[in-house]
């Protein structure tokens, strides 16, 4: 995937995490060689102006991860062009629209964001982004796109919300991630709590000789969605080969603070972080160690 395509869905990814952080349940892109439409049914936004506002962000939650801001993410989908924003509250509904053209080849010189309009509320929230993308010819394949959605967003997708993309009158619902499947008698999954770092949820196995797993070591996921991905741990002193382990390790967000500003990783110390995969290690030494019995090896798929 070149570089341009990564950025491209970075942004989406940033306007998935809003969503989420407007606790949506229902999230729909929909993709034509002219237009790019993020639909939600959160419950929207009292100020449409901040998300074409460079450089702002609310909070950290544990949604948002890239930290490229939505206004970024919209001059890299759209190469400099138009957007428009529809966004629902209780309140009202707020109208915000913003023409990056104007600013291509700006060198010096602030930049001025139309304020937005607002009218009565109706019976229902969410909001509508729109872009201009006729600027920009897009090549992202839509198999890519979703096999990289599927398992960033697995955990929302589990906890029940809908994803979907509808691209040349085609529509895709995005699914969960599916493990792989693991060697028999070579799986757990537990709930087990630490003084230090809350509530973990944590799944692991051995994957099947010649199973597909683009996903080897641990995956980590801080509530609903993906904090660091293919983690060579579990540190301790046991010779692991991550190749043969798949895990997922689920945070508490209400527990689990010490996270970046990114929110690609965390801000523990090196002991805290020693402690922590000790931690997983220890609780699950009988089946860790058995994955560096043998030398895993992927025949086919």
């Amino acid at each position: 995937m070149n570089s341009r395509s990564f950025r491209v869905i970075h942004g989406l990814c940033e306007f998935i995490d809003n969503s989420l952080s407007a606790k949506a349940t229902e999230i729909e892109i929909q993709m034509s060689a002219t237009e790019w439409i993020v639909n939600d049914n959160g419950i929207g936004t009292e100020n449409p102006r901040k998300i074409v506002e460079p450089f702002k962000s609310d909070a950290m939650d544990n949604t948002s991860r890239y930290g490229i801001g939505a206004a970024t993410s919209i001059i890299h989908i759209t190469d400099y062009g138009k957007v428009k924003i529809v966004s629902f509250t209780e309140k009202h509904v707020a109208h915000q629209e913003m023409d990056w053209s104007l600013y291509k080849n700006a060198r010096s010189g602030g930049i001025e964001i139309p304020q937005p309009t607002f009218r009565p509320p109706v019976n229902y929230t969410g909001t509508k982004i729109t872009m201009d993308v006729s600027r920009r010819s897009h090549k992202i394949h839509i198999d890519n796109l979703i096999e990289i959605l599927e398992f960033r967003y697995a955990q929302a997708l589990r906890l029940g919300v809908e994803l979907k993309i509808l691209k040349r009158e085609h529509l895709y619902h995005v699914k969960p991630y599916q493990n792989p499947k693991f060697k028999a008698g070579c799986k757990a999954h537990k709930q087990i709590q630490h003084n230090k770092f809350g509530k973990l949820d944590v799944l692991i196995g051995i994957v099947k000789d010649g199973e597909s797993n683009p996903y080897a070591g641990f995956n980590v996921y801080w509530g609903k969605r993906i904090l660091m991905e293919k983690q060579g741990q579990p540190a301790g002193n046991r010779n692991v080969n991550p190749n043969r382990i798949y895990s997922v390790i689920t945070l508490d967000d209400s527990t689990f603070e010490s996270v970046n500003t990114y929110k690609d990783g965390w801000t523990l110390s090196s002991e805290d972080e020693n402690e922590f995969w000790q931690f997983i290690s220890d609780t699950f030494a009988d089946l860790i160690d058995q994955a560096a019995e043998a030398v895993y090896i992927v025949t086919g798929k």
